[in-house]
């Protein structure tokens, strides 16, 4: 909820201000320039950083809180990064996930959160490390309450090494989301190859 309000505090807030701080800038050069030929470089350079501000702002909101999640569901907003990882690095990715799905998490926006991240953090293992041609991601919801989040790749399989080494920060952060949510993640070899990764989480 806490992360929701502040994405929603950069957008409305920060986002609106630079947008009009780009509107005086232009103001600015338009009556001044003549005048001025120097000033219409320092504005446009002033532009130019607050444009890039404009850009962060929007990175940080998408990352606090991706708006997809809040207008789509999470079926959606994971096919559209499926669809990213496809179009970007030429692996295909499948989504296996009925309506049902949604529907269950509609009561707890924070676990959509953390099922999102945990396929975002899943699929840049497999395009940086595993070396993958294909990714299957499968939602499902089991008995007692629970849903299960499954990202399997048909690359080179993750290795001990691999869990070990310095810098392994996004397993690291998987397995504390998972915990702060009550749930477990397991991630090992697939059968016949390539990495899986399995998370159960409740739904209450």
């Amino acid at each position: 909820q806490e992360r929701t309000r502040i994405a929603l505090e950069l957008h409305d807030e920060l986002q609106q201000t630079l947008a009009a701080f780009r509107m005086d800038l232009a103001q600015l050069a338009d009556r001044r320039g003549a005048a001025a030929p120097a000033l219409v470089s320092w504005v446009a350079e002033l532009d130019r950083l607050a444009a890039r501000a404009v850009v962060s702002t929007r990175r940080i909101v998408n990352d606090l809180r991706p708006p997809i999640l809040e207008d789509l569901g999470i079926v959606a907003a994971v096919q559209a990064l499926a669809a990213e990882v496809s179009q970007r690095h030429g692996i295909t990715c499948r989504v296996h996930a009925g309506d049902e799905v949604d529907e269950a998490l509609l009561a707890n926006p924070p676990l959509v959160t953390c099922l999102y991240r945990l396929t975002q953090e899943a699929l840049n293992n497999v395009t940086k490390h595993a070396g993958a041609s294909q990714v299957d991601i499968e939602f499902s919801l089991e008995a007692g309450g629970h849903v299960r989040l499954a990202v399997v790749d048909d690359g080179r399989g993750i290795q001990l090494k691999d869990r070990v080494k310095p810098g392994s920060n996004g397993l690291v952060g998987m397995h504390e989301r998972v915990r702060a949510q009550g749930g477990t993640l397991s991630v090992d070899e697939a059968g016949g190859g390539g990495t899986q990764v399995v998370a159960h989480l409740p739904l209450a």
